[in-house]
């Protein structure tokens, strides 16, 4: 069974006369049964300087995502720029977007420990057999 323990530190709203933008940072604490690094990230090069390049948040790790992206930068010897990061920092320019935006990474959250779940609890969908079954008095040879 999988267990995470999420941090959130709220930074916002900035204020000069004006609601400027709200900021969060969501970093893992705590992991058991699978790996912190759940924050998929995409790694963009920059146009004015290809060497150059931004990281931007994509979404939570589906299963599928904690076995492909590798964690802390994206493997060179593959065409993924994807990798996976314990934590992140998202700004909004509006305090009911990012209300909205944490109400979906906890589900998100609550979904990927389901999925890995599930997963541990395979069950036979099907049994396919292909070609002749050998009798059981014909001897094999190689």
């Amino acid at each position: 069974m999988a267990y995470l323990k999420i941090k959130r530190s709220a930074m916002g709203p900035y204020r000069r006369g004006l609601i400027l933008g709200f900021t969060f940072k969501v970093e893992v604490v705590e992991a058991v049964g699978l790996q912190p690094e759940i924050f998929v990230f995409l790694r963009v090069p920059k146009p004015s300087d290809p060497v150059d390049s931004d990281d931007v948040f994509q979404n939570i790790a589906a299963p599928a995502d904690l076995e492909e992206y590798p964690a802390a930068e994206p493997n060179p010897e593959t065409n993924h720029p994807f990798f996976r990061l314990s934590e992140v920092t998202l700004r909004f320019r509006s305090e009911t977007i990012a209300d909205d935006a944490w109400r979906c990474m906890q589900t998100d959250f609550e979904a990927l420990l389901t999925a890995l779940a599930e997963a541990a609890n395979l069950e036979v969908e099907e049994v396919m057999e292909y070609g002749t079954k050998p009798s059981s008095s014909s001897s094999s040879s190689s």
